[in-house]
């Protein structure tokens, strides 16, 4: 039975064995360079200052549709767009004349990526053409914006940028160190590049199905480990020497860590709706009241604001619902927000009243355990890695789910239910060390290279083997 064992974990390590090596490797990378993604506060920042001064035909419903997802106001090309989304699907006018705009041809472009430049310092850039995708551009989220017009600065950071010809937008951003250290990092450790991640069912696929191999190949080379390992008449623990030695003892040690990194990853793909939790979309629709709406009073407010003051530095005016009530939310240039109500009175927080009516709202049947103003990371809410806001209005309820809502507009930012609490646990905590007693650095740092150090020479001497048992067939043959 041993020698079976045996047998299937050194054919599947020679089939695996590379794949988890790049795995390990990556992963090192990957704690300290993320794959490159615009945050909001990185939008506005390249942004114009807002101009309203020509401003407001806004087109009508019957123009625009019924329930749009999103409203923006915003700069384009020195005249004030509104741009309006109907689920992942977006459109824009032109606010001077009402007029639909069509998709940007190249002269378009080029002026969007002249004030790019300008807005983020860039001297001197050159034109790369237009593409579908490639490997900045390659996830799913981008598909609405497709084709992009992609443009190369001669600044020191190597900075490239894409900007939709759907839209105007400028939807990436990359610089040469981003580029290259994930080549080395999230490329390889999430399978991504382009010619696979495109098809995103076969990328899942083969991802998921590795992860199962990898496991059931970890779970024999434990059990061999561990059979493998007693005393001796020459009083040696290991039947093994050389790079064999040093693979049976790195297996001994970390052999469960890498069997808890390869588990917890798998869980990261949510195979086939495990722990995906619920969208709650049914709590946001509650908490909103209605749906968006360009109807008078929004034409009547952008009037108004097109003969006053805007907040300093205003450079997006973004629409919100919550309770029925619609508002504006004025973006500045460093990422400051001011909330715009119907009456036009400013203010950089929704009131008490407002954000403990969104707790009722969310949930009425529930029971409110406790309601707060969070300040700084809990359990479920934190920024290890993801950047999340800070306040943050937390909700927790009996049943234990948990509702994070933005203080300013009192939107739902973030929600755990059960699947969700698990999936945090089980990949979060286990795949990256996200624990509150470890996420202080550089503790952090010392104990998850030290973890992933030892899986890398496990994994590294079984590749080893594996290629001198592939160039001795080779020989023999």
């Amino acid at each position: 039975m041993t020698r079976l064992v045996l047998l299937a974990h050194r054919y599947l390590g020679i089939a695996l064995g590379l794949i988890v090596l790049i795995w390990c490797l990556s992963g090192i990378v990957m704690m300290y360079v993320q794959y490159p993604a615009l945050t909001p506060e990185d939008e506005v920042r390249t942004l114009d200052a807002l101009e309203l001064k020509s401003c407001c035909t806004v087109p009508s419903v019957a123009e625009v549709g019924e329930r749009p997802s999103r409203i923006r106001i915003e700069m384009l090309d020195g005249r004030p767009v509104l741009r309006v989304w109907h689920g992942r699907t977006p459109a824009y006018w032109d606010l001077r004349t009402g007029e639909r705009l069509a998709p940007l041809d190249e002269m378009d472009a080029l002026a969007v990526a002249e004030r790019f430049a300008a807005n983020t310092g860039i001297a001197e850039f050159t034109p790369a053409g237009l593409l579908p995708r490639d490997q900045w551009t390659v996830y799913g989220a981008y598909d609405p914006y497709r084709p992009f017009y992609k443009f190369a600065g001669a600044d020191p950071d190597a900075t490239q940028w894409y900007v939709s010809s759907r839209t105007g937008d400028v939807m990436q951003a990359t610089n040469g160190r981003e580029r290259f250290w994930n080549w080395l990092g999230a490329v390889p450790h999430w399978l991504y590049p382009t010619v696979l991640r495109q098809h995103t069912q076969l990328w899942s696929q083969i991802v998921i199905w590795l992860t199962i191999f990898g496991t059931f190949l970890t779970l024999l080379g434990v059990y061999v480990g561990v059979r493998q390992y007693k005393s001796r008449r020459s009083g040696r623990y290991s039947p093994y020497r050389g790079a064999a030695l040093w693979h049976h003892y790195a297996g001994l040690v970390f052999g469960l860590f890498t069997l808890l990194w390869l588990v917890s990853g798998f869980f990261s793909m949510t195979p086939w709706g495990t722990l995906e939790g619920r969208s709650f979309a049914a709590e946001s629709a509650r908490l909103r009241g209605g749906d968006l709406q360009i109807d008078q009073d929004f034409t009547a407010t952008l009037t108004a604001l097109a003969h006053q003051s805007l907040p300093t530095d205003t450079v997006r005016l973004e629409a919100h619902k919550i309770g029925g009530e619609q508002f504006l939310v004025a973006w500045n240039r460093h990422g400051g927000r001011e909330r715009i109500d119907r009456d036009h009175a400013q203010g950089n927080h929704a009131s008490e009243p407002n954000l403990v009516a969104a707790s009722r709202a969310l949930r009425p049947d529930a029971e409110i355990r406790e309601a707060s103003l969070l300040r700084t990371a809990d359990s479920y809410y934190y920024d290890h890695h993801d950047v999340r806001p800070f306040p943050v209005y937390r909700i927790v309820y009996e049943d234990g789910e948990r509702f994070y809502l933005d203080p300013l507009t009192a939107e739902l930012l973030f929600a755990v239910d059960t699947d969700r609490k698990l999936y945090r646990w089980l990949h979060y905590g286990l795949h990256r060390g996200d624990f509150a007693f470890l996420r202080k650095r550089p503790l952090w740092d010392a104990v998850m290279v030290t973890l992933l150090g030892g899986v890398t020479i496990g994994v590294a001497t079984g590749v080893l083997m594996g290629f001198r048992r592939i160039s001795r067939w080779k020989a023999r043959t």
